[in-house]
């Protein structure tokens, strides 16, 4: 025999279970529109804004030895496009 109890929580479960897929749909990933891809991709093109940003970094680094620099290097992201700000690399663009 079904109890009230027995029959609530498997209701709730089985509504839990049905609606579990619409709560990860909720989650999706589209494509960047055009017009806002243009612009990531324009934010960084001109190479002497990662000249200025490595230059403030490494004069901010003065006194460590190599190692550190290219270990507090290695920490740095560009603010505008996430390029890795490494002195040795630049960015293409």
């Amino acid at each position: 025999m079904i109890t009230r109890r027995r029959l609530l929580e498997t209701s709730i479960l089985a509504a839990g279970v049905l609606l579990l897929p619409r709560a990860v749909w909720a989650f999706t990933m589209e494509q960047a529109p055009v017009k806002l891809d243009q612009m990531r991709q324009l934010a960084c093109t001109e190479k002497r804004q990662h000249a200025d940003l490595i230059a403030e970094a490494l004069s901010k680094a003065e006194g460590l030895t190599e190692a550190e620099k290219a270990q507090a290097m290695a920490a740095f992201d560009c603010p505008y496009c996430g390029c890795a700000l490494d002195p040795k690399n630049p960015p293409v663009g």
